[in-house]
């Protein structure tokens, strides 16, 4: 089986199970392209659209982890296999993008600070307020 029939095949299992969405994912293609995409060791940003990749043939392993993956996801219904951190840092490279694009420039992002190198107005829009009483400002008092 080829990797872009897996997907395929994937995204119609998820649908037909009914398992819900939005830890990272909208939809059950998306989901069955990044649970497939990881548990293949693969970068999740590989570009499917390849013919290369998408004509890829897994191997009878492959297709028997994954398909023990997805089985798991569908009885447990527990969402996408991440840890916090992993979570946190993919969503920490969207919001650092969105700042540089929206600022029209290059900026030198500190993982271990989580701020950006001598830059206040990158800075000023790593956060919004927070409406009370939601929001960890809130929960703090």
């Amino acid at each position: 089986m080829k990797l872009s029939e897996w997907i395929e095949q994937a995204a119609r299992l998820l649908d037909t199970a009914g398992v819900s969405f939005g830890h990272g994912t909208e939809n059950a293609y998306d989901e069955a392209v990044w649970l497939t995409l990881w548990q293949l060791g693969l970068a999740l940003d590989t570009n499917l659209n390849l013919e290369t990749i998408a004509s890829r043939v897994l191997t009878p392993d492959e297709q028997i982890s994954l398909k023990a993956l997805f089985d798991r996801r569908i009885q447990t219904r527990k969402p996408a296999v991440t840890s916090a951190e992993v979570a946190h840092r993919s969503t920490s490279a969207c919001i650092t993008g969105w700042i540089a694009m929206k600022l029209g420039r290059k900026l030198t992002w500190d993982p271990a600070k989580e701020t950006f190198a001598g830059d206040e107005a990158a800075n000023a829009l790593r956060s919004r307020p927070q409406r009370a009483p939601y929001g960890i400002d809130h929960m703090k008092k």
